[in-house]
């Protein structure tokens, strides 16, 4: 009988296939055009996220009812076909006219289903509240048009919605699936022990003289240990985002970083402070943008009495592609409401 751990092979094929796909193609060893990607991206994803979560989640000892596994083998399907859908016939879509050229009873049909599919997805992965939360902004896109005062809009047709969020690079193939499936995709197999230790490598060939490292709490932490096990410091520094109990004469400033939507605080332990002074430390971030969290890095250096050597980061954003002062690797593209790279 067939089960979900019978096919991890084929998942882990799929997985690979998709890994291989998007470095080809994120990396520069092949050109293929933005909408395209984000459709066999999706198609892709939704496929995985199929095979590896079940529809609900098994107590200890429960056997998964086979039904599930051919609803999902069902779900994969239907995720390859509205890719395919798509996919076939890319060219038209590219230059179809949004809002003028009409919505046919297929791409409607596809367009419902595509969106089904994302909200089940997001359902195993996210939970039902961020599908609830969907599902009501759709609704209100639908029925808008009834409700009283300012929430009152003109309101849109089925097909337009569909078009929107199906045919068109917004909606499901908007700025978050853009970034998604290029530079996110790259960035996130920063886990990756081998792509990490590369990093780590490149920046050291690249950096200052320094005695000691700092980087901001926590997606830095893997550079930072690395960074520092190659270069054989014994000690490295870590600003974080709480103070801890065993954290003694802590020093402490704001910062408002572009990933979050309030004001955060960092924190070094006072025995580090104690290190830091009259030291060269280098600052190392996973990716820079407005430079918010390096001024923060920089003030607490500085307030432990410490000299900054340089700053580093894997990706520079933004207007951090200028600055003088920073070592980057690669620039990380800005996108504008079409999905385009304006910086």
């Amino acid at each position: 009988m067939i089960s979900r751990d019978s096919l991890k092979g084929i998942t882990s094929v799929i997985a690979v296939g998709l890994a291989i796909f998007q470095i080809y193609f994120t990396a520069g060893f092949g050109i293929i055009d933005s909408q395209l990607l984000r459709t066999i991206h999706l198609g892709i994803v939704l496929a995985l996220v199929f095979l590896y979560f079940p529809p609900k989640k098994l107590q200890e000892g429960e056997r998964e009812h086979p039904g599930w596994l051919a609803l999902d083998l069902v779900l994969i399907c239907g995720a390859f076909a509205t890719a395919y859908f798509l996919a076939s016939d890319i060219d038209y879509y590219m230059e179809r006219i949004r809002y003028v050229d009409p919505v046919s009873d297929a791409e409607t049909v596809c367009a419902t289903a595509a969106v089904l599919l994302v909200l089940e997805a997001t359902r195993r992965v996210a939970g039902l509240p961020l599908v609830i939360v969907a599902s009501a902004f759709l609704a209100y896109g639908l029925g808008g048009q009834y409700l009283p005062g300012i929430l009152r809009h003109d309101g849109v047709t089925y097909k337009m919605l569909c078009e929107q969020l199906y045919l068109v690079t917004e909606g499901l193939y908007g700025i978050p699936l853009a970034v998604s499936s290029t530079m996110i995709f790259a960035f996130v197999m920063f886990g990756d022990v081998e792509l990490t230790v590369h990093c780590a490598a490149e920046l050291l060939k690249r950096a200052p003289e320094y005695d000691y490292l700092i980087a901001p709490e926590a997606k830095a932490i893997p550079l930072l240990y690395e960074m520092a096990r190659q270069y054989g410091c014994k000690k490295w520094m870590l600003a974080r985002k709480g103070v801890k109990l065993y954290m003694k004469d802590v020093i402490g400033v704001e910062v408002r970083s572009i990933t979050t939507d309030h004001v955060q605080k960092l924190y070094i332990d006072g025995e580090d402070a104690a290190l830091m002074k009259g030291k060269r430390i280098l600052i190392v971030d996973d990716v820079i943008s407005t430079g918010e969290s390096l001024h923060a890095l920089e003030e607490l250096v500085l307030k432990a009495g410490g000299e900054i050597a340089g700053r580093m980061a894997i990706l520079a954003e933004g207007e951090a592609q200028e600055r003088d002062d920073l070592i980057y690797l690669e620039k990380l593209p800005l996108f504008n409401a079409k999905g385009k790279i304006i910086g």
